[in-house]
């Protein structure tokens, strides 16, 4: 499946390609997620839902993001261990992840250098996520503190 390509496409028409069948729920979650085309928490999302379409059930927003990420039309970046954004752009590249503000973004693509893998192995993928905070924030490490 090209990727660049499957973003001019319709959300029914993604579903559709990747196999999917297109339920109503399915294509509310698509529309919302492709549609706004930022970087989105699960909540987030299903907080849109709620308000374009009506209520939705939290479970069918978690099954749904799987199944997207599953058949590769999103890409889920966890950026924290309780916390996974959802990329309706799944082609591979970079984001910047501010801390302070919990806000993640795109990133031009950069090529990454990887050492020599042993012949068994092989590169699935390379998830770069650019860490930052604002410099006025203290950090327990910092020795500024008692």
């Amino acid at each position: 499946m090209n990727m660049p390509a499957i973003t001019q496409l319709t959300p029914l028409e993604r579903l559709r390609l990747a196999g999917i069948s297109p339920s109503r729920q399915r294509l509310m979650i698509a529309t919302t997620l492709f549609e706004y085309g930022d970087h989105v928490t699960a909540q987030k999302l299903h907080h849109r839902v709620n308000r374009d379409f009506g209520p939705i059930c939290r479970a069918t927003i978690y099954n749904t993001l799987n199944l997207l990420v599953d058949k590769g039309l999103v890409r889920a970046l966890a950026v924290e261990t309780h916390l996974t954004y959802y990329d309706p752009h799944p082609h591979p590249h970079p984001h910047l992840y501010h801390e302070d503000s919990c806000e993640l973004w795109d990133l031009e693509p950069v090529e990454v250098k990887l050492p020599a893998l042993p012949a068994r192995l092989e590169v699935t993928q390379v998830d770069m996520i650019v860490r930052v905070r604002s410099k006025d924030q203290q950090s327990p490490s910092d020795g500024t503190g008692d």
